[in-house]
């Protein structure tokens, strides 16, 4: 083998050997480390849980308004009773009893007694008492009690 001959061949052997280093070594150069990976895939699903608790609705929103019932007309029942009087219990509101006064002398069955106390809650709700409730305990209204 001639001098010039074997140095070719060390120069290509060299050659090559760089060009395998540089191309592996570019491969492991572009590949994150570990951690980076699992750092950015925590900082994504935050953002996704951010972004879900964003969407929820608020708890502020404003409710929708409580239709007023109109105490003159109610229902005509059988049977029906009259109402001579109404008596509320630890009513601290002095309104309610005007907001009553048309069912005076009506003559009430099971479904107005129900519009009734539905109606003097709507008017409770839209003064924004919205925890406080009129109850209509059961009673015998045949002995007007």
């Amino acid at each position: 083998m001639t001098p010039t001959r074997g140095v070719r061949r060390s120069l290509f052997a060299v050659a090559a050997g760089l060009a395998f280093l540089s191309a592996t070594g570019s491969g492991f150069a572009q590949m994150p480390p570990p951690g980076i990976d699992a750092q950015r895939r925590q900082d994504e699903q935050r953002q996704q849980t951010e972004e879900r608790a964003n969407e929820r609705p608020s708890v502020l929103t404003e409710a929708p308004p409580v239709r007023a019932i109109d105490l003159t007309s109610l229902p005509a029942e059988t049977p029906c009773f009259p109402v001579h009087a109404l008596h509320l219990l630890h009513n601290p509101f002095s309104w309610l009893d005007a907001q009553l006064r048309p069912v005076i002398g009506a003559c009430v069955g099971k479904r107005a007694v129900q519009i009734i106390q539905e109606a003097v809650n709507n008017a409770l709700i839209e003064r924004g008492y919205i925890t406080s409730r009129v109850l209509i305990p059961e009673q015998s209204l045949a002995s007007w009690k």
